[in-house]
């Protein structure tokens, strides 16, 4: 009796059971969406498979608005989240409509699947929309670049849950990771920051693939990439040495250049090692969109003797970004230099120690290079004023010009410091030979002088030398003479002049152009010279721009 009442008891809760459950599915109104009171939804309904092609059973699904942060704490409504059934299969509903993605995410967190794109308007409302088939896969990583003033702050692909806080994260080398990304496009990568406006830090869209690594380097966005090659066997003679802290010129023109492919100022211009990555100091002398020519100065931190061929890359093709143009951290006080003077369209010395000048009457014309400074031979000239960093004394030091002389009929300055007591000079000499002089306290001048004849209308390039008190002076890259012993103490008290020294007769002053004036307060080896005149002269083959890629 009582084992037949039990009996009954449950068949009759098994009953009120289904009737509940069939009163709640009689809620759902045609297609599949559900009305609660006068809230109509919109039905999401797929399955998934897992790598196997077999059902995924119990895996998370979450309907996650578009620009949806993780990291904003917000939670989803619960008709938002669903777990697969044992046929792979879910159940989403909402009553908004916008931009929806869906995240798959297996039970061990091992796979996941992500359906970007989802478009729910109001005449989906009342509607059940089937989902593509999702297959889970593995997901990737994506490496970007630690943003300025993280502190914070964090990053997030939006529409996932892939972020990271970068208060907690580790960042390598400058660079921090997002793991769990699943596969897909993405056009977004924020970074958020509370009291700040929201960064993208993509321009362009990323592909994540499963299982890889997308390493984006700071220069991703860029959409015009070049190698430059440098062939330093071209010199005339192979390195022997490597050399360090070289400023190497590159001309761009319309034959090795699309000027339409960087912003018509210049400012959008990188240049990076062979990686791709790591920045290097950069100076634009002279951009000219317009007449398609540009100067610019790189810093390079070594340039390798064993290698026949070194390749840097150039950039270009970014909206809104500022320039970089640095000329001290090219013509690096690491590396000696005490002053550069490009003497284009001013006067600035592009090393740190700013020994800038001031124009008396030169002219600016087309030069070598980019522009240079044009003097009459009688009155024009430029003057530096004196400072301990152009006193050289009796140490080591690098003096270098390009000149090109309109006349070479009697003595003619290129540039001169000097007072009663010690004096360094670069002139050209009644019979066109080139001679530097550098003379201390009173003793006989001590000159060097070119084997070689200077003619009128022609650019050269000439260095002068002193290393352990002995000087030697380069014409074109080519030894002419030295290394003689000097032992001088250069250290004139006076300013610096370009084109002629007022103190002197008026036939003393250049007639010509100058250009590219540089001064170290360090020796410079012979294949510096070399490599120097190489990379500078008109027609370079030593630099080689290569195709946008």
């Amino acid at each position: 009796m009582l084992a037949r009442l039990f009996r009954k008891t449950r068949f009759t809760a098994l009953l009120a059971l289904l009737a509940a459950s069939a009163w709640h599915c009689s809620d759902r109104v045609a297609g599949g969406a559900t009305e609660a009171g006068n809230t109509v939804t919109a039905s999401l309904e797929g399955s998934v498979l897992t790598s196997d092609g077999i059902a995924a059973v119990n895996a998370r699904v979450s309907l996650l608005p578009a620009d949806f942060d993780p990291g904003s704490g917000d939670t989803l409504p619960k008709p938002w989240e669903a777990f697969t059934d044992r046929m792979g299969e879910y159940h989403l509903e909402t009553a908004k409509t916008g931009l929806y993605n869906i995240l798959i995410e297996s039970a061990n967190q091992e796979g996941f699947a992500l359906i970007q794109g989802i478009s729910i308007d109001s005449l989906d409302l009342g509607k059940t929309i089937p989902m593509r088939t999702a297959a889970l896969s593995d997901p990737g990583t994506v490496t970007v670049p630690v943003p300025a003033g993280s502190t914070g702050g964090h990053l997030y692909l939006p529409g996932t849950r892939t972020m990271v806080n970068l208060d907690t994260a580790t960042p390598i080398a400058g660079q921090i990771t997002l793991s769990g990304v699943p596969s897909g496009l993405f056009s977004r990568l924020l970074f958020a920051r509370s009291g700040f406006p929201t960064v993208n830090l993509l321009e362009r869209t990323i592909q994540v693939s499963p299982g890889t690594d997308l390493p984006l380097d700071p220069y991703h966005a860029w959409r015009f990439k070049r190698r430059i090659t440098i062939h330093p066997a071209a010199s005339g003679a192979p390195l022997s040495a490597d050399l360090t802290h070289f400023p190497l010129l590159i001309r761009l023109d319309s034959g090795n250049f699309d000027f339409s492919q960087a912003r018509s100022d210049g400012a959008d211009l990188r240049l990076t090692k062979s990686d791709g990555r790591t920045p290097l100091p950069v100076e634009i002398e002279e951009w000219d969109a317009v007449g398609k020519k540009a100067a610019i100065w790189v810093g390079i931190d070594t340039v390798f003797a064993a290698d026949t061929a070194q390749s840097l890359r150039l950039l270009t093709g970014r909206d809104s970004v500022a320039g970089i143009s640095d000329p001290a951290s090219v013509f690096d006080t690491a590396a000696g230099f005490v002053g550069a003077w490009h003497l284009g369209g001013n006067l600035r010395d592009a090393s740190g120690f700013a020994n800038n000048g001031v124009d008396s009457g030169s002219q600016s014309v087309p030069g070598l290079i980019g522009q240079a400074r044009s003097f009459d031979g009688r009155n024009r000239h430029i003057g530096i004023a004196d400072a301990p960093s152009l006193r050289f004394g009796a140490g080591d030091f690098a003096l270098s010009a390009w000149f090109k002389a309109d006349a070479v009929d009697s003595t003619r300055q290129i540039f001169a410091k000097r007072d009663s007591a010690s004096n360094y000079e670069m002139q050209i000499d009644g019979g066109g030979n080139l001679s530097l002089l550098v003379n201390s306290y009173g003793r006989t001048d001590r000159f060097l002088v070119s084997k070689a004849h200077v003619q009128a209308g022609v650019w050269y390039h000439a260095d002068l030398l002193m290393e352990g008190g002995k000087a030697s002076f380069y014409l074109n890259g080519n030894l002419e003479s030295g290394p003689l012993v000097f032992n001088e103490d250069a250290r004139p008290a006076s300013p610096l002049w370009f084109g002629g020294d007022p103190a002197v007769p008026g036939a003393e002053n250049f007639k010509g152009s100058l250009e590219e004036i540089e001064f170290a307060r360090s020796s410079r080896s012979g294949e510096w010279v070399r490599l120097t005149y190489a990379t500078q002269k008109e027609n370079a083959a030593i630099v080689e721009v290569g195709p946008a890629e």
